[in-house]
């Protein structure tokens, strides 16, 4: 089981701030490329683990290379995704999620603890291109059992 650390969330945040204005680029116009993520578990609450379920081109022409994961939690829910984050974090295929991480107990518990979420997929090229969003879901994360 992969765990994502705040170390390494900070800093891929500090990469996509670093990068220019079109870092999270929608796919191109006329493309066929086809994603999708999804939340593998229900009803979840701060602290629990959580996965996500990934749907990408793995051949031909839109082939997805490196695909990623960026999750981040806003509150208070009411403002959505354009509420403060109070939590992020990214990983690989594969990775699991501490949702808000061994860090962050005193900004979730906040605001009856509840965060509306955010996961999203992205594309990494090798080339050093900007990250290419391809599908995005979100979710509410309820405050600790």
């Amino acid at each position: 089981m992969k765990r994502i650390t705040a170390v390494a969330a900070t800093t891929f945040m500090v990469v996509l701030l670093a990068m220019p204005a079109q870092a999270a680029k929608p796919p191109k116009p006329g493309s066929t490329r086809s994603a999708a993520i999804t939340l593998d578990q229900s009803d979840p609450h701060l602290y629990d683990w959580v996965t996500f379920s990934l749907t990408y081109e793995k051949n031909g022409p839109d082939r997805v290379a490196r695909p990623y994961v960026m999750v981040d939690c806003h509150q208070p829910v009411e403002m959505g995704p354009q509420g403060p984050v109070t939590w992020e974090a990214e990983g690989s295929e594969g990775a699991t999620f501490m949702l808000g991480g061994a860090w962050s107990s005193s900004f979730w518990s906040l605001n009856d603890g509840r965060a509306y979420c955010v996961a999203r997929l992205y594309s990494i090229d090798n080339q050093g291109g900007s990250p290419l969003l391809l599908a995005e879901t979100s979710f509410l994360a309820e405050g600790s059992r």
